[in-house]
Formats: structure tokens, C-alpha cells, sequence
């Protein structure tokens, strides 16, 4: 029973890696999520079934394309071995609840999102913020709310103080601070500025 739990675990996060990059590819060049079904990129072929088993029809199908042959690029399949990974690391120690792999995969939804195409469907965080104000009131939570509805409801973009930080940006951050609470928040800020930096740092000395 434990084996088949890990295993669940396993498979849950290799096929949400495995979702991640299909969104980032289809997003990249502006096809929907649904249509058309899962094909082969490069000869646009319907892939069967047995193809779109994460991490196992990688191995199956030798790495590549069974119509076209092309060589199917290694992160995918590392990416779904990563993802899996975190997932056996994380679920198992936490005990998540539902509510908390909504929120993350609505959160890592909307990264991928980001990073393919710098704009963010951000609306989707009005219905889990009012949960967590529903379920954790507090004025300021209810403030927060507030804000972060009015920001969803309203393009500010136009405006100054959004030329360097985006408003998607900040709705996902008045959107962490519901749900992790503004100090755990402020040390993620102050965590990603620092690694932005490191990277930036060595991106320009390389």
C-alpha cells in the first residue's frame, strides 16, 4: 500500500512536469492548452495513447518520434523526472491538502505562463484568495483581498509604478501573502531578489 502511494505520488508530479512543459511550448507560440491533442512537434502527428506516459514512453519510444524519428530534446524527459522527484520529496513530509496543490498548481501554472509569454492569467487567484480569507479571516487578509481583487478587476498597467514590477506580479504576491503570510513572503522576495542578482552577476561577467 505504501509502494502504491509513493508510486501515485510519482506519477502525479512526473505528468504535472510533464503538463508544464506542454503548456510553456504551446503558450510559447500561442496555441490553446486542449486543441489540438498532444502531437509530435516537429511532423504535427497525434501521438497514441502509449505515448504520453510521462517519463516511461520516453524510454519506451528510445527518445524519439515513433512516425518521424526526430530526437525528442532530453529536458522533457528531465523535467518530468525533476518534477516527480519534488513530489516524492514534498507530499510525503508535508502532508498537503487539497487546497494547498490547488495553489500550487495554479501558481506554477501562472511561472510557466510568465515565462513563455511575460503576461499571466491572473484572475484565476480570485476564487482560491477568497477561500483563503473565508478560512483564515483577518482584517488585513480581508484588506489584502480587497486590493487584489481590485487589481484583478482593473488594467493598471498604464501607471508608473507598474513600468518595473508588473501588476501581475503584484497580485501574486498580495496572493502569497494570503497564503503563506507576509513574513514567509518577504523572505521568498528577499530569496528570489538574491538569486536573480547572483545569476544576473555572473550572466553579465560570463
Amino acid at each position: 500500500m505504501l509502494l502504491f502511494y509513493y508510486l501515485l505520488i510519482g506519477i502525479l508530479g512526473a505528468s504535472w512536469g510533464s503538463f508544464l512543459l506542454v503548456l510553456y511550448e504551446r503558450r510559447l507560440v500561442g496555441q490553446s492548452i486542449i486543441f489540438p491533442p498532444s502531437h509530435c512537434s516537429n511532423c504535427s502527428t497525434p501521438l497514441p495513447y502509449y505515448c504520453l506516459f510521462p517519463i516511461v514512453s520516453y524510454w519506451s519510444c528510445r527518445g524519439r518520434c515513433i512516425f518521424c524519428d526526430v530526437s525528442i530534446p532530453t529536458y522533457s524527459v528531465m523535467l518530468e523526472i525533476l518534477s516527480a522527484l519534488f513530489f516524492l520529496t514534498i507530499v510525503p513530509t508535508t502532508s498537503p491538502t487539497p487546497f494547498s496543490f490547488i495553489c500550487f498548481f495554479i501558481l506554477s501554472y501562472l511561472a510557466v505562463e510568465d515565462v513563455a509569454v511575460q503576461s499571466v492569467s491572473t484572475h484565476i487567484l480570485i476564487f482560491p484568495a477568497y477561500l483563503l480569507v473565508k478560512f483564515n479571516f483577518s482584517w488585513l487578509n480581508f484588506a489584502i483581498l480587497l486590493i487584489l481583487t481590485f487589481l484583478l478587476f482593473n488594467n493598471l498597467e498604464h501607471l508608473a509604478c507598474f513600468q518595473k514590477i508588473g501588476q501581475g506580479d503584484i497580485e501574486i504576491l498580495l496572493f502569497f501573502t494570503l497564503l503563506v503570510g507576509a513574513h514567509l513572503t518577504t523572505l521568498i522576495i528577499l530569496i528570489a531578489a538574491t538569486l536573480g542578482a547572483t545569476v544576473l552577476f555572473f550572466t553579465k561577467k560570463a
